[in-house]
């Protein structure tokens, strides 16, 4: 599927995958769960443009 934004088109990023619950805890008020990613995403160097300039950026 591909989505759009401001005229430029993107494919969406993947799922992450989590693991069970992490910790239960209460966020303003409310009982919740903490759960963390089973795996990090690879990050990658990729060169960026914003408003003419380029640089390097983690992605």
């Amino acid at each position: 599927m591909s989505l759009f934004y401001r005229g430029t088109s993107y494919q969406p990023a993947p799922s992450l995958e989590v693991s069970d619950v992490h910790a239960n805890g209460k966020y303003r008020g409310v009982s919740t769960q903490f759960k963390t990613a089973a795996s990090r995403p690879a990050f990658s160097m990729q060169t960026l443009t914003y408003r003419g300039v380029t640089y390097a950026g983690l992605r």
